[in-house]
């Protein structure tokens, strides 16, 4: 949902309209009040897109993105038919006079839109589309506000709750311990951990009907469920007792607060070569499929794409901004198994790492800045702590400040191309819908800024129902698909992403061959699940078969399909 791309048009159509008022005198007065609301409509559509873009306000936009939705879907359609109206008129007016063309074309729009509907394009449509996107505004604020003093009056109750705890039940203060920025984090109280049970694994769900032939040598993917359906649970088995935390560190000299004061990364703006990419992930995939960890992420970073569609460097530099902890490889040894790396360029050498723990799938980012050959420091957060969101070339990873509206920078990467960047946003997303040690629903940075959603839909995806939507971005004019979880816990999760502009000047590349049913005759997944869990639907001589639950969303794609592949330039 690009609002700043339905701007410019919903002001040309009024632009447009503004030349009917001479012509047909009989409607002036309908016609400039329609003009008006067109650009109020436009002018609201640009005070929301700020909402959108903002880091700071943008958990006001998520109260009313659904309604908004419905909106900007009926608006979208609206122009767009007037539009058609206004072709046909040029076409069909060729030789006419103008007083001819212009009226006929009004009553044309006037009729089609009171048999479409019962409502006439006046004043009245047009003023409660606008009243409608002004509501939405004001319900933003007030369901904002509304969400906040439940957050107050919550907070209150808790911290009553605890104080009667504690002056009933006191405890003694603990000693702080090396590490303790980790129990801080990820420790709470709980009750007594159940007896151990002699099998630790989790049985997959029966609907799992498929199995990788090497799984059984990978005990701890096995226990992972269905996580389309429901997260893996954290309290299936009982967990050893952790062990003795290690001896305190030497004594070290001060260290500046964060990366980015006490070692800032120079700037990367030349373009890639195969010695240095913007993302690399070569390395860290051998790695750890030579050490037997077997992930989704190592292939979705480790194939090599057929597109590369290179991003105008705007933004920060690449940077972190988390504090510099000690002790970050010791700890995480102790219960995390390493997934990948992504090296980025630049002086000094920034490094980010993924690490995961087997027993709930918690993932942790680990940020490392090499400044010299004796010199490295580390900074760690979980995943599930932060928010992803898109500053023109830069993916900017957030965490919640003390107020609620607020929003802390903890690290900014800087990409080269389109591909890279949505590569990584849906790997982060994934790994943060998987993570099961703190679930997260109805997440609220599933939408890349600067991407346009030209089509949504229901399929059904290897026997699952997922939403399949089109997206183009508004800089590069890449297309790609992307399907995710339809509905449930993980909704919205990414589970495959494919860009598709590659292909739109292949002959017989979309075919439609049933009523619900298209034929793509090449199609690179990458897919956010473990293959054994998903198999992408093909034909027998490799075509891809995309599934629609009805035939509208069927015609609906093949239609902004087509449209897309005749106004993409080529590259």
């Amino acid at each position: 949902m690009n609002l700043l791309e339905i701007a410019p048009h919903t002001e040309d159509i009024g632009a447009s309209l503004i030349k009917f008022i001479k012509p047909v005198p009989a409607h002036s007065v309908n016609l400039a009040t329609v003009v008006s609301e067109l650009f109020s409509i436009s002018a609201s559509l640009r005070i929301l897109a700020n909402f959108q873009a903002s880091a700071i306000h943008r958990p006001r936009f998520i109260l009313i993105n659904d309604d908004l939705q419905l909106v900007y879907a009926s608006l979208r359609h609206t122009l767009r038919d007037i539009y058609d109206a206004l072709n046909r008129m040029t076409a069909a007016a060729r030789g006419l006079d103008v007083s001819q063309s212009y009226p006929q074309t009004w009553s044309l729009l006037w009729d089609f839109f009171f048999y479409q509907s019962g409502e006439k394009i006046d004043v009245a449509s047009m003023a409660r589309m606008r009243q409608a996107i002004s509501d939405l505004r004001a319900i933003q604020d007030q369901r904002y506000n509304d969400s906040i003093a439940n957050q107050q009056r919550q907070q209150q109750q808790q911290q009553q709750q605890q104080q009667r705890r504690q002056q009933q039940h006191p405890v003694p203060p603990a000693p702080q311990m090396p590490g303790a920025y980790f129990s801080a984090a990820e420790q709470h109280p709980e009750p007594p951990p159940p007896p151990p049970v002699p099998d630790t694994r989790r049985p997959r769900t029966p609907d799992l009907r498929r199995r990788s032939k090497n799984a059984r040598g990978f005990p701890e993917m096995e226990q992972r469920g269905s996580w389309e359906r429901q997260r893996p649970s954290s309290g299936a088995a009982a967990a050893p007792p952790p062990p003795p935390p290690p001896p305190p560190a030497p004594p070290q000299p001060p260290m500046s607060p964060s990366f980015s004061e006490e070692s800032p990364i120079s700037s990367y703006t030349g373009p890639d070569s195969p010695a240095t990419r913007t993302v690399s992930s070569s390395s860290s995939s051998s790695l750890n499929e030579e050490n037997g960890v077997r992930h989704w992420s190592i292939r979705a970073f480790g194939m090599q794409l057929n597109s590369s569609t290179s991003l105008i460097q705007t933004g920060d530099i690449t940077k972190c901004f988390g504090p510099i902890m000690s002790g970050v490889k010791e700890h995480l040894a102790q219960e995390y198994y390493s997934l990948f790396h992504l090296e980025f360029p630049g002086k000094p050498q920034l490094t980010m790492l993924f690490y995961q723990r087997a027993e709930d799938h918690r993932t942790r980012i680990v940020c490392r800045v090499r400044s010299s050959k004796r010199r490295t420091v580390y900074s760690t957060i979980p995943i599930t702590s932060l928010q992803i969101y898109r500053s023109g070339s830069c993916l900017q990873l957030c965490q919640k400040g003390p107020d609620p509206d607020e929003m802390i920078a903890w690290a900014n990467l800087q990409f080269s191309s389109i591909e890279k960047m949505v590569v990584f946003f849906c790997t982060f997303l994934a790994l943060r819908g998987q993570d099961s040690s703190k679930p997260i629903s109805n997440i609220p940075d599933y939408h890349l800024c600067g991407e346009f959603e030209v089509f949504a839909g229901k399929i059904v995806d290897d026997n699952f129902a997922h939403a399949l939507r089109v997206f183009r971005d508004h800089e590069t004019k890449a297309v790609r698909l992307q399907a995710t979880v339809l509905d449930g816990d993980l909704k919205r999760v990414p589970v495959w992403t494919a860009f598709v502009h590659p292909y739109f000047r292949k002959k017989s590349w979309l075919r439609r061959t049933g009523p619900k049913t298209v034929y793509l005759s090449e199609l690179q997944r990458i897919t956010f699940i473990d293959s054994e869990e998903y198999i992408p639907p093909r034909t027998r001589d490799g075509k891809h078969v995309l599934t629609f639950t009805t035939d509208g969303d069927a015609t609906g794609f093949v239609y902004y399909m087509e449209d897309l592949m005749r106004h993409t330039p080529v590259r």
